[in-house]
C-alpha cells in the first residue's frame, strides 16, 4: 500500500489520502471493537452466521468468491500492463478494458459488501472506515475535510463524502479509481459505480 495518494475531487479540489499512522490505526481498532460490541448487544448477527445463511440460500457461492479473486488478479495485471505500455494505440485499447474491468470489479465487491452489510462485523468495519476517512483524508492545506461524521452528513456535503469514500476505499485496497492514476498524463473520464456502504449510509441520514 502506498503511503499517500493525491486525487482531484470536484467541489473539494486536491485531496490527500493518507495511510493511517500506527496511532491512528490503534484508535480505529478501538472504534471497531466498541462498535462491534454495541451491535451484538443490539441483536445484530455476527458475520459467520449471516454468511452461512447467505450460502445456505445460494445468495453467495464459492463460485462468486472465485470470480472476485480472479477479477482482482486480472485487474492488477492489467494495471501493470497499462503502466508499462508506451504505444498510444495499444494504451487506448487497454484503457477501455481497464475501465470496464474496474467497474465490474467494483460491482462484484459491492454485491458481497451489500449482502454482508447487516452483520455486526460490517457495522463495526463501517465505523472504523468512517473514522479513518475523517482522520486520513485531508484538504490541500493539510487540514481535515470534515471534523466529524455529522459535518460530513449534512445535505450539501453528502455527495462529496461519497466521492471521498469511494476514493479512500480504492486507496486502502491498493486499487486505482481513475485511469489517469495508472497512465500519468492521460486523463480518462468514467462514471464511478455505486458508493461503498459507509458512503451509502450517508444518504440515509
Amino acid at each position: 500500500m502506498e503511503d499517500k495518494r493525491v486525487v482531484e475531487i470536484e467541489g473539494l479540489g486536491k485531496v490527500t489520502l493518507n495511510k493511517p499512522s500506527v496511532g491512528i490505526s490503534k484508535e480505529a481498532d478501538w472504534v471497531n471493537s466498541r462498535s462491534f460490541n454495541e451491535a451484538i448487544k443490539n441483536g445484530v448477527l455476527p458475520a459467520a452466521i449471516l454468511e452461512h445463511k447467505l450460502r445456505e440460500s445460494g445468495a453467495w457461492t464459492k463460485e462468486d468468491d472465485k470470480g472476485v479473486e480472479d477479477t482482482q488478479i486480472y485487474f492488477s495485471q492489467l494495471s501493470e500492463r497499462l503502466r508499462n505500455e508506451k504505444d498510444p494505440d495499444k494504451r487506448k485499447v487497454l484503457t477501455s478494458e481497464w475501465i470496464e474491468k474496474k467497474n465490474f470489479l467494483y460491482e462484484l465487491m459491492l454485491a458481497k459488501s451489500t449482502m454482508m452489510s447487516h452483520s455486526a462485523e460490517r457495522k463495526a468495519d463501517e465505523k472504523r472506515f468512517e473514522f479513518l476517512l475523517l482522520r486520513c483524508c485531508l484538504k490541500e492545506d493539510g487540514t481535515p475535510i470534515w471534523k466529524s461524521s455529522e459535518d460530513a452528513y449534512v445535505p450539501d456535503q453528502k455527495n462529496l463524502f461519497i466521492r471521498v469514500a469511494e476514493e479512500y476505499m480504492m486507496f486502502i485496497n491498493n486499487l486505482n479509481l481513475n485511469a489517469e492514476d495508472v497512465i500519468p498524463g492521460e486523463a480518462v473520464v468514467s462514471t464511478p459505480p455505486e458508493p461503498v456502504n459507509v458512503a451509502a449510509d450517508a444518504t440515509k441520514q
